[in-house]
């Protein structure tokens, strides 16, 4: 496997030249095959641990376990699949804001903005403060793809007297007022963005930086 990766890596622009060198290129395509085996090694065994999870929640047909299911292909990208096992599990469990919360997920995955602010709504009415804000931020995002731009503000300002302002819901109001057509309200959103990161919890704000970054980007281009 070595000797052939050698092969393929020297055939690479810019950096083949290295492999060409004795021995430090063995030595560096040794690296490579033992990081990408360590890779996909690794990988399969996420997939195995995924495949017997799922046949276990299926082996017991309860609402409880259709909704764990569904959250567990729905954390896959399977949306569409886990969808049916979603709905399922909020029409039996109707007080759980966790199902109604997964349904409207999936549906905003799959471009149903009308599907997914309606069960979106339904979750942040059982339980507003659903993962920390997650449920508003969804829902505003679900909001303002289908066109609602008004009632997403609304939401986010909800949103920001409970946890205060972040960079993704500075990011999500931007968005709103895109949609609004008002370009100088978006851009001062999107520029009060990175301002926020600092003010971001230690744990949290590598995902903000992300937003942040979205945020100076989406401010280019109004």
């Amino acid at each position: 496997m070595v000797f052939v990766a050698l092969i393929v890596l020297r055939q690479l622009p810019f950096v083949g030249g290295v492999f060409q060198i004795p021995f430090l290129g063995f030595y560096l395509a040794a690296v490579v095959v033992s990081l990408a085996s360590a890779r996909l090694g690794a990988r399969l065994v996420e997939r195995r641990k995924f495949r017997k999870s799922v046949g276990a929640l299926g082996e017991v047909d309860t609402p409880h376990n259709r909704g764990k299911l569904g959250a567990l292909l729905a954390g896959d990208g399977r949306h569409k699949e886990a969808l049916g096992h979603l709905e399922e599990a909020m029409a039996n469990e109707p007080e759980v804001a966790e199902w109604a919360y997964r349904v409207g997920r999936s549906r905003l995955a799959l471009g149903d903005h009308a599907g997914a602010a309606s069960a979106l709504t339904r979750s942040v009415e059982l339980d507003e403060e659903h993962g920390y804000g997650e449920g508003l931020r969804r829902l505003a995002e679900a909001l303002t793809k289908g066109g609602s731009w008004e009632e997403a503000l609304a939401r986010l300002d909800r949103h920001d007297v409970i946890y205060g302002e972040t960079p993704e819901s500075a990011y999500l109001r931007g968005r709103a007022h895109q949609v609004g057509g008002d370009k100088a309200a978006a851009k001062a959103a999107f520029l009060r963005a990175p301002t926020l990161v600092a003010g971001v919890v230690k744990y949290q704000r590598e995902g903000a930086r992300v937003w942040a970054l979205r945020a100076r980007w989406a401010a280019w281009f109004t």
